[in-house]
């Protein structure tokens, strides 16, 4: 069977102290139909100077070998550049400082050749310390070398305690909460004629990458060794926190995505979790709406109760809406005295923290108003009792947030 030709893409920054084993990983790869594309991005050390010293043997390795430099532009650009001078049928990124194992790339593509529906293929990641010697991580993911002190030996023991199986293995409700594909994956060429370029607008590209690929297509989890994922302790929590920050980002991003893309060739997994989010987003947004106009409306009522310096209020209706109107004023200068329902009963009253009374001229006390929280009979209402309270000059005002909703 003819080999495909993959391309290797090698996003190269500040790294003359690896930059040479990670080249070598590829050049010892058991498959052969290879191009190996190099961009430095700006590096300020002899990243540069380490690639050169290796031109003549990748010359004679790989099909087609290339590398240049540019002014530092950041990885988001670095990466599409590397895309763009692609010309294989698969496409594999590996960082300046990690390493493939001997039969990674022979692995992943007979696994693409295997399956026209996957769009990507990945194994296991074995963690390498700064020495290039395998190491494990603890619990707070510092790198220790007793198998016994461990509590990841490979990323296989991540996607174990995960509990993500080989069936649900890249599918996006899963990845949309935890980003659980292992480094050193090899990606269909044609998967990025769906998903386009990277964006500036989802700063975490690796992420960003999985949420787009898992729309249109299967992943394969290889159960066999493929990569070196080298770990550096010099993670801080000011990196932790970069990274969380730009990864929310990223999610907002790819939120945002949701109500326009094309659904042309996505996968089912992805268009039912975006269906069900758009319909707890919607939901989420119309209780939000409700509350803020809710708030705006007894504002305004509390705002006209300033200027008439009145401090008292009377509510006419026992129901949800002046039972909100109640709770917001007992956290303001303002007293609600009594609730004015026809159903006055002890049942009502051991709902209000107020009495619940029917109402009656006799009731009023002057500088106050009567807020009507009623949603249909408020007129009825109104027209009722409109003549005691001119009568009284008592300000009659109606808290119903439904009409904003039908009218507005």
């Amino acid at each position: 069977m003819i080999e495909k030709l993959i391309s290797v893409l090698v996003p190269a920054y500040n790294h003359e102290q690896y930059i040479q084993e990670t080249i070598r990983s590829v050049i010892g790869q058991s498959y052969k139909n290879i191009e190996l594309i190099i961009l430095d991005d700006g590096s300020s050390d002899k990243t540069l100077e380490k690639i050169k010293e290796l031109e003549s043997e990748c010359n004679e390795r790989f099909v087609r070998f290339e590398y240049s430099s540019q002014k530092n532009s950041g990885r988001i650009s670095t990466f599409n550049s590397l895309l763009f001078k692609a010309k294989g049928e698969y496409i594999a990124y590996i960082a300046s400082d990690d390493k493939y194992m001997p039969d990674a790339l022979s692995l992943e593509a007979e696994a693409l050749d295997r399956d026209d529906s996957a769009v990507l293929a990945v194994g296991i990641n074995y963690f390498i310390d700064g020495s290039s010697r395998r190491c494990f991580w603890d619990s707070n993911k510092k790198t220790v070398y007793d198998e016994s002190k461990a509590k990841w030996l490979s990323s296989t023991d991540i996607l174990s305690e995960t509990r993500i199986t080989s069936d649900d293995f890249g599918k996006y409700p899963l990845l949309i909460n935890n980003n659980h594909v292992p480094n050193g994956y090899l990606i269909r060429k044609t998967a990025f004629d769906k998903i386009g370029p990277y964006v500036d607008e989802a700063p975490l590209e690796d992420v960003w990458l999985m949420f787009q690929l898992s729309k249109y297509g299967r992943f394969i989890f290889i159960n066999k060794p493929t990569f070196l994922y080298r770990w550096h302790d010099t993670n801080t929590m000011k990196q932790v926190a970069y990274i969380k920050e730009i990864h929310d980002i990223t999610l907002k991003y790819e939120r945002s995505l949701y109500v326009n893309e094309p659904e042309d060739g996505m996968t089912q997994s992805y268009l039912s979790y975006r269906e069900n989010y758009l319909k707890e987003a919607v939901t989420s947004f119309d209780t939000l709406h409700k509350e803020f106009v809710n708030r705006q409306i007894l504002d305004e009522i509390m705002l006209e109760m300033k200027k008439s310096n009145i401090v008292n209020a009377f509510l006419y209706c026992a129901n949800d809406l002046s039972e909100y109107v109640l709770k917001r004023m007992e956290l303001t200068n303002y007293k609600v005295l009594k609730v004015f329902d026809m159903r006055a009963c002890d049942e009502l009253n051991k709902q209000f923290s107020c009495r619940v009374e029917q109402f009656t001229k006799d009731k009023l006390i002057k500088n106050s108003c009567i807020i009507i929280c009623s949603q249909r009979s408020w007129k009825e209402i109104k027209n009722s009792i409109s003549s005691v309270c001119s009568e009284m000059n008592i300000p009659i005002f109606v808290f119903n947030p439904y009409s904003r909703f039908l009218y507005q």
